[in-house]
């Protein structure tokens, strides 16, 4: 019996359910650690996939696209879904608005969105970031597309102790990330915000988004938008003591709170059980 055999002859195992927890552009999966040791302690399975292009270089994310880092969660779908009763997804920013489009086309339990970006208005953007739609065709031209975008203070970060790190390397908080971003992916996150945006009416997924009230890099109105758009059940958990990052900042356990609940976590139940 091949390998594929013996994974497709592993039995549901009653009750058991898997979150796939989704890390940002240029980011990840390290980035996810503390949210999924805390499900994890609570007994449920976690994934955290590498998107397509990311670990390696800006050659090798630039080559890709927001299609090919949806394909990367659908892969993975696909192959660990038979196996549980249920399947949750949450991410950061755009790997939020990619397990948004996972659910618009796998089934899903739950959808849990941290810091949901449609527009780069947050208090510490220039404001040039505004024209962004009107450059789109610019940031795919060969001369441009490469260009990197430096990460900025204050790194999405209100932790200063974080910041301090982040400051001297991305790579010092968060193994494999990258420390700018490439005008292509400035150029790709706007385009997979509309497509959000055009599917979220026909959502019937429940919804949980999580935002900083002082998000640095996309205001809590990005949220908002998405609250309103969506379809299904939606609820909004608004944090007031973090910037962008929200799943690693100073407020980190109050997200696993709120995807413990969007995922239907019960302390008292789980204690009795």
């Amino acid at each position: 019996m091949n390998m594929v055999s013996l994974q497709a002859a592993r039995p549901v195992v009653p009750g058991r359910e898997l979150v796939i927890l989704v890390h940002g552009l240029t980011g990840a999966p390290d980035e996810m650690r503390f949210v999924a040791k805390k499900l994890r302690d609570r007994g449920y399975d976690v994934a955290t996939p590498l998107l397509a292009g990311h670990g390696q270089g800006y050659p090798e994310l630039i080559a890709t696209g927001w299609r090919n880092w949806l394909a990367s969660l659908t892969a993975l779908y696909d192959d660990r879904a038979p196996h549980y009763q249920r399947v949750h997804v949450a991410g950061i920013c755009v790997g939020g608005l990619l397990g948004f489009m996972l659910a618009q086309c796998r089934n899903l339990a739950s959808c849990t969105v941290y810091a949901p970006l449609f527009a780069f208005d947050g208090w510490a953007m220039k404001r040039h970031y505004g024209l962004l739609p009107l450059a789109l065709p610019l940031m795919y031209l060969p001369g441009l597309r490469s260009h990197i975008v430096p990460e900025a203070h204050p790194f999405g970060l209100k932790d200063e102790r974080l910041r301090a790190l982040v400051a001297a390397s991305q790579e010092s908080l968060i193994e494999g990330a990258l420390d700018g971003m490439p005008y292509k992916c400035l150029a790709d996150t706007y385009l997979l915000g509309q497509a959000v945006l055009k599917a979220a009416p026909a959502n019937r997924t429940p919804l949980t988004l999580v935002h900083a009230l002082e998000d640095d890099i996309c205001s809590v109105g990005n949220a908002e938008r998405l609250m309103k758009r969506a379809g299904g059940d939606a609820r909004l958990v608004i944090l007031e003591d973090s910037y962008h990052m929200v799943h690693v900042d100073r407020e980190r356990s109050k997200v696993v709170a709120a995807t413990l609940e969007a995922i239907g976590y019960r302390e008292e139940v789980a204690r009795h059980a």
